[in-house]
């Protein structure tokens, strides 16, 4: 019984440095492909907005469509 909750103590750790770890390769990653596209960070954030604000509108749309039927 002590085995098992030491193992499960440990397998908690061992989960959380493993998602720690792929997330900083995650991000490292992410920030290495835009660096190498070529376009300004607030470029690509403006776009980003642009494209949730359309996203939200089509949204909107739809839900008072459906009311309105």
């Amino acid at each position: 019984m002590v085995i098992g909750t030491e193992m499960h103590t440990d397998l908690g750790d061992w989960i959380k440095q493993r998602l720690h770890c792929g997330v900083q390769e995650q991000g490292k990653l992410a920030q290495d492909h835009i660096e190498d596209c070529g376009i300004e960070v607030n470029e690509l954030e403006s776009q980003w907005a642009s494209q949730k604000e359309s996203q939200l509108l089509i949204r909107s749309h739809k839900s008072f469509s459906k009311v309105m039927c």
